[in-house]
């Protein structure tokens, strides 16, 4: 079965977002046609453990920071060093800004797939030099839609 790794999420399950419920509907979904490995981010995962949970993916839970504007890189470059180190099938990744790590991952022969969830640039919680990063990152990236590349792919 092929491996798919996955960030770009803070995690699930109870974790509030949308990106979050989004990922908590999908992969279910792919299980029966990948072994999913999620990585969420420590800092925000419930005190609950969810080793009693009957999951068809594995996760694994780096470390992160609750710092705006910082943690989604940090945690964003740590996966992307881990997919380096490990080479799964396919990488998919949720949302521009931890999109900034395609071009390494590609430079690695790993084939990637991102999920553009909306132009993160424009949402009032970020700075100006975040938003101004968040915008390069978006005019350097080719956006694909993997519900009908994995659809399409694997029949």
């Amino acid at each position: 079965m092929k491996r798919l790794y996955v960030f770009g999420t803070r995690g699930f399950p109870n974790v509030q977002g949308g990106v979050e419920k989004h990922c908590e509907q999908l992969y279910p979904e792919l299980s029966d046609k990948y072994h999913i490995t999620i990585f969420r981010r420590k800092a925000f995962l419930p005190v609950e453990r969810d080793g009693e949970l009957k999951l068809p993916f594995q996760f694994i839970n780096l470390p992160s920071t609750r710092i705006k504007g910082f943690e989604s890189f940090y945690h964003s470059f740590l996966c992307t060093l881990y997919c380096i180190i490990k080479r799964p099938d396919l990488v998919h990744i949720h949302n521009i800004g931890p999109g900034m790590f395609i071009p390494l991952l590609k430079l690695t022969r790993i084939k990637t797939i991102l999920t553009y969830h909306s132009p993160n640039y424009e949402h009032q919680k970020w700075n100006f030099l975040a938003k101004k990063i968040l915008r390069q990152a978006n005019g350097s990236l080719r956006i694909g839609l993997m519900p009908s590349y994995l659809s399409t792919k694997n029949k």
